[in-house]
């Protein structure tokens, strides 16, 4: 999940005057930041400067990686239940950077993502005041008379900011719904363009009720704030995900699909279908094409990818390590996924730090799409060539019509047992004993095969 992932970069970057000399400009604080006072006072100045009509006295300041979120803390009344539809829920929040630029963003835009939005165009701010001083050096030395730098908003700043305001009234619909000495509230919007679950759920003292239902006037001023939502360069959401305080801190998320949604979260596949057929998409996510019932074309991570019906051999295992250490142990699993194909390998090498550490997504993603749809056909195109009297190499067994064959030793399709996964082996398990006749590492390609393989050539 992603949040409000279409925002443009938001503000316009034009060529500007050297802030006042301020304390860590001095030398005496090189390749340190802003302090909080000073963020503040240039908050304060920015505001006097342009008239706004905010209050000043009580300032705060939150640091984030290039500078300082400044704004100032709503005070509320909490026992009474109607105080917050009279707040502000978009209230300005003034972003100071280590450099001395100061944007007005608002508190409807989510934190992050516009804490993010500053700290690129800091970046690019750097760019523009050295092209900003070697236009000031020409125009001295006569070879220029003036210059403007401008970079105009991208349409989606604007697309943006409207859809921003557009949650303004539906956070105060919603407040009302809540029981009284609510704390805050969560409402999850799930959207297509021929279905919608709402949930909403409200937090009093400690505890949590879900609401009984959003009513259809407020469920409407959603499906409009999605409409809008729709003509930014990323379409349309499919959930919107608002979590407020009662003292008029809200949190915005756009989620467009990058992970699957909760069960709770997601609708039958056609109406996606109607979605898809209303806003084309040029990247459907791939749990999302499961969904639908649409075969991957590919198995992909980052530029590399291979054909699935191309695939020859896979193979998809996990090595864990522990290391001793003065103050206990260091855990490490290293998860290894590799496919090919005639010219063509796919490999992914990722590590996890601690003993319970789930395995990457990427990595899960890519043996999923394996064990649906590369496996089942490999292991069935194995099997007909046994049938037809080949003998195949699959995962460093000979595989063939009598049985099998392994540096190990060999056993008749009469006195195997099957085939089991563990501890980093594939063991061939011999009828009447517990102990496997034989084991090859997993790590084998089309290792593992092996066992779905046994049983399509035994049943």
């Amino acid at each position: 999940m992603e949040a409000c992932r279409a925002r443009g970069k938001g503000g316009v970057l034009r060529a500007r005057p050297v802030p006042d000399p301020l304390p860590w400009r001095d030398g005496q604080r090189e390749g340190s930041g802003v302090e909080a006072r000073d963020a503040i006072e240039l908050a304060k100045r920015y505001i006097r400067e342009r008239g706004l009509d905010y209050p000043v006295d009580e300032l705060v300041a939150d640091r984030f990686e290039v500078g300082w979120s400044v704004y100032a803390p709503v005070e509320v009344d909490e026992s009474d239940p109607m105080a917050f539809l009279d707040m502000p829920v978009g209230r300005a929040v003034f972003l100071v950077g280590d450099s001395g630029r100061v944007k007005e963003s608002s508190s409807s835009v989510p934190p992050r993502q516009a804490e993010d939005d500053f700290i690129a165009e800091e970046r690019a701010a750097d760019g523009m005041l050295d092209i900003e001083w070697a236009a000031m050096q020409l125009k001295e030395e006569g070879a220029i008379q003036s210059f403007t730098i401008v970079d105009t908003p991208h349409p989606d700043e604007v697309l943006a900011a409207e859809a921003s305001e557009m949650l303004e009234p539906i956070v105060q619909q919603l407040a009302l719904l809540g029981p009284p000495g609510w704390a805050r509230f969560e409402a999850v919007f799930t959207l297509t363009v021929s279905a919608e679950i709402a949930r909403l759920r409200f937090w009093v003292d400690g505890r949590s009720r879900e609401a009984t239902g959003v009513p259809e006037p407020i469920l409407e001023l959603v499906r409009r704030q999605r409409d809008l939502a729709a003509r930014m360069s990323a379409g349309p959401w499919w959930r919107l995900l608002l979590n407020v305080t009662n003292v008029g801190q809200m949190a915005v998320n756009y989620d467009y699909g990058d992970t699957r949604f909760p069960d709770e979260d997601l609708l039958a596949p056609e109406h996606y279908r109607n979605d898809l057929a209303a806003y084309p998409r040029t990247d459907v996510p791939e749990w999302l094409e499961d969904h639908l019932g649409l075969a991957p074309e590919s198995l992909s991570h980052g530029n590399d990818r291979i054909a699935v019906d191309e695939v020859e051999w896979v193979r998809h295992h996990s090595t864990h390590t522990t290391e001793k250490r003065l103050f206990g142990r260091k855990h490490r699993t290293a998860w290894h996924f590799s496919a090919g194909g005639p010219g063509t390998t796919l490999t992914l090498e990722l590590t996890t730090e601690g003993k319970d550490a789930p395995p990457p997504q990427a990595w899960t993603r890519l043996v999923d799409l394996s064990r649906r749809h590369v496996e089942p056909r490999l292991v069935d195109e194995f099997a007909d060539r046994v049938r037809r009297g080949e003998t195949v190499e699959v995962g460093g067994l000979e595989v063939h019509q009598g049985g099998v064959a392994a540096p190990g030793g060999s056993l008749r399709w009469p006195a195997i047992g099957g085939a089991r996964i563990a501890d980093g082996q594939v063991r061939v398990l011999q009828v009447g004993t517990s102990e496997p006749a034989f084991s090859v590492p997993l790590s084998n390609p089309n290792a593992v095969l092996i066992p779905a393989l046994f049983t399509a050539i035994t049943s």
